[in-house]
């Protein structure tokens, strides 16, 4: 049995290991994951609004699940210093409450099946005319950004840039993307591919 293998992320002054997954027979991807870890979560979220506290935008908006920590942390910090109220939630299911919902398709990296990104009619409302940064905690083949970007489009708002923890891949090369480190991919032998720039 192969041992596993593990890339060392330094961050916001604070060093996690990640686990590295294979996504095929070439290919593997550090799975960074910041469910439950407060002081990552903190830290990287300070690191981010002082990233964003310039740009001219109304609200953050998230997919469901693993950017919704994030994104909350750093919408507290712009309600407690700039009165932004609220931030959203693309949810990956129907649910009840949802009143005249507005949906779209999405395939990620990150996950088998395509999923469906939904908002109600209240948060659709509640977007139409703003202007949104989208956030998540990892931005790689940009698949999730792009549909919400769609998603958002069909409601009436205006993206104003991606946020992300970190960009994986060649995603930090897309233009209007926030984000405070890089990381990579790396081969089948977990050697890091380097990127073009940084």
């Amino acid at each position: 049995m192969k041992s596993e293998m593990y890339y060392t992320l330094n961050l916001c002054g604070l060093t996690r290991r990640l686990p590295l997954c294979r996504i095929n027979e070439k290919l593997m991807i550090a799975a960074f994951n910041m469910l439950g870890d407060n002081e990552l979560t903190e830290a990287a979220a300070s690191s981010a609004y002082d990233l964003i506290k310039d740009v001219d935008f109304d609200m953050l908006v998230t997919a469901e699940c693993k950017g919704i920590a994030f994104t909350q942390a750093v919408s507290r910090l712009f309600f407690e210093r700039k009165a932004q109220k609220y931030f959203v939630v693309a949810r990956k299911s129907h649910k009840l409450y949802m009143n005249e919902p507005v949906c779209v398709s999405v395939n990620s990296i990150t996950t088998e099946k395509s999923q469906t990104l939904w908002l109600s009619g209240d948060e659709s409302k509640k977007l139409k005319g703003k202007k949104v940064i989208i956030a998540d905690d990892v931005i790689s083949t940009g698949e999730t950004a792009r549909a919400l970007r769609f998603l958002l489009g069909k409601v009436g708002a205006v993206v104003a840039g991606e946020l992300c923890v970190l960009a994986e891949g060649d995603a930090f090369e897309r233009e209007g993307i926030y984000y405070l480190k890089y990381l990579p991919i790396f081969d089948d032998v977990g050697t890091p591919i380097e990127r073009r720039q940084q």
